[in-house]
């Protein structure tokens, strides 16, 4: 599941969550008696029902954007014949590691976080991801081959290009208030240059523009 289906169901579980507290209070109040009208409504419904619309009903950008490809589809990874889990002692020594994404293998991490790539004809790793230190999302260094494809769901006003330390960066703005939504940076660290995989790096972060920047930043390598 990637992690807009899961910030959508986690948005929609606190949305019932709520709403069926309010239920829950109501239907004991009038079987015992008391008022019957019905109580104002939670503000964390009204703007949950706000962000819903706004998120849902607004049309999907698709399409390029500076170097990127807006879409449906993530960038391909190098070809493959099986892919899996990546020793530890393989994804620490590519260039993909960076001391910030320790995390990628501590016990128990599931995806998005962890480290993944070719198992046969050879063992690498083709993507290593962490947890944001201090926030709640994490972030990547990834190989693509092909275009800079980026897998997004969200209108021309939230998308915007960047440049960081010399790098095109796209960079996603959530919607207001929306609880749950995403804010994202994705660099193109580099490009692919003929059997040499590009290479991408990126952070998704709940509400938080800033920190997603500074965490895409921050396992930005030097060419």
């Amino acid at each position: 599941m990637n992690r807009g289906v899961l910030t959508r169901v986690a948005f929609l579980g606190i949305v019932a969550l709520v709403a069926g507290g309010l239920f829950v209070a109501q239907a004991l109040r009038t079987s015992s008696g008391g008022e019957s009208d019905t109580p104002p409504e939670s503000p964390v419904i009204e703007e949950a029902r706000r962000a819903l619309r706004e998120g849902w009903q607004t049309p999907r950008f698709q399409g390029q954007l500076g170097p990127f490809v807006i879409g449906s589809a993530n960038a391909d990874f190098p070809p493959c014949d099986v892919m899996g889990p990546t020793p530890e002692a393989v994804a620490r020594s590519s260039e993909l590691f960076h001391p910030l994404l320790e995390g990628a293998f501590r016990p128990g991490a599931y995806s998005p976080v962890g480290a993944s790539g070719c198992l046969s004809p050879v063992v690498e790793a083709h993507y290593i991801g962490s947890d944001v230190p201090g926030g709640f999302g994490y972030m990547f260094r990834r190989y693509f081959v092909g275009e800079p494809r980026v897998a997004l769901e969200a209108p021309a006003s939230r998308l915007s290009i960047e440049e960081i330390q010399g790098h095109p960066a796209l960079v996603l703005s959530p919607v207001a208030g929306g609880l749950v939504d995403d804010a994202a940076v994705i660099i193109i660290e580099r490009m692919p240059d003929g059997d040499k995989p590009g290479i991408m790096v990126g952070a998704f972060v709940t509400q938080d523009v800033a920190r997603a920047r500074q965490a895409a930043q921050s396992i930005l390598k030097a060419n």
